[in-house]
């Protein structure tokens, strides 16, 4: 027997979205499922009545999606983790009430990202690695034989987590081909392919990726310290200004450019869009 994690997905409804569906059934990305969770949640705390149920049913529909998320993107997983600290410290008055049903929530909660990420499968035979071959995966389970997660060689940082290194050497190599070009200033612009993505191995498997997978970086690359300035600029001036003391846009905000911050989510076409949408949205009355 072997314990494995598994994604269940009712056969009945992959045949409707397939049969009826206008694109292709694919596997959502890290940032879609961030932004399916943010969005929804958000709005039913900030406008259901009894406040203590909504907070506890917001703990319990966070743990079942937790480990969907973790298996699914780093980044996504950061920004969804602040998402849900924050809302908590924020609704803290109304969990500080009753301690017997907090110690309940969270044992339920514990729970449920059991039961939500662990599945039985069941083998009729499998090999079984030698002795040899987990000593040699334990002595060689971090690069370099260094148990740190960031390193840095010869002037570079580098990762020994592989996607997180992919992105820090097109990063770096992002500041450094600006640098070299001049174009630090205001850019390449964006009718050109951002240089440090030339290289076939940063196109992706269908060999069509051109985003270096940080927002800010791209906005750097683009157009170069004075964009950087003003993209900074506006969501400071949008976020920071507290409006009765109501961190709410900030919590909005927030797990959102985490997330982008990791991933091309702000090089998609719904993502932003949404983002945007819900973030005017708290300059109209009837939001609030």
């Amino acid at each position: 027997m072997k314990i494995s994690r598994r994604i269940f997905s009712p056969n009945f409804l992959v045949e409707f979205l397939t049969a009826y569906s206008d694109k292709p059934l694919q596997n959502h990305k890290g940032y879609d499922l961030n932004n399916g969770f943010h969005s929804p949640t958000f709005i039913f705390l900030k406008k259901m009545p009894y406040k203590r149920l909504t907070l506890d049913i917001f703990v319990l529909i966070s743990a079942l999606y937790l480990p969907l998320i973790v298996w699914k993107s780093k980044g996504a997983t950061l920004g969804f983790v602040f998402y849900v600290i924050s809302q908590l410290i924020y609704h803290s008055d109304k969990l500080r009430k009753n301690l017997f049903r907090n110690i309940t929530l969270l044992i339920l909660a514990v729970l449920v990202v059991f039961i939500s990420s662990v599945g039985m499968t069941y083998y009729e035979s499998y090999e079984v690695p030698s002795e040899d071959a987990i000593e040699f995966v334990l002595d060689h389970k971090f690069s370099n034989s260094n148990w740190l997660f960031l390193y840095i060689v010869d002037g570079r940082i580098y990762s020994d987590d592989g996607n997180a290194n992919w992105r820090l050497q097109i990063w770096q190599d992002v500041i450094e081909d600006s640098i070299q070009d001049q174009s630090y200033i205001y850019g390449i612009g964006y009718k050109d392919k951002i240089p440090a993505m030339d290289d076939p191995k940063r196109s992706g498997r269908d060999g069509e990726n051109e985003n270096v997978h940080n927002f800010l970086i791209n906005n750097y690359a683009r157009g170069g310290i004075v964009h950087l300035f003003l993209t900074v600029f506006f969501f400071g001036l949008i976020l920071l200004k507290r409006d009765a003391k109501d961190w709410s846009r900030l919590i909005f905000a927030m797990p959102f450019l985490i997330t982008s911050f990791f991933g091309a989510s702000m090089e998609s076409a719904h993502f932003p869009a949404v983002f945007y949408f819900f973030l005017a949205s708290f300059f109209t009355d009837s939001f609030d």
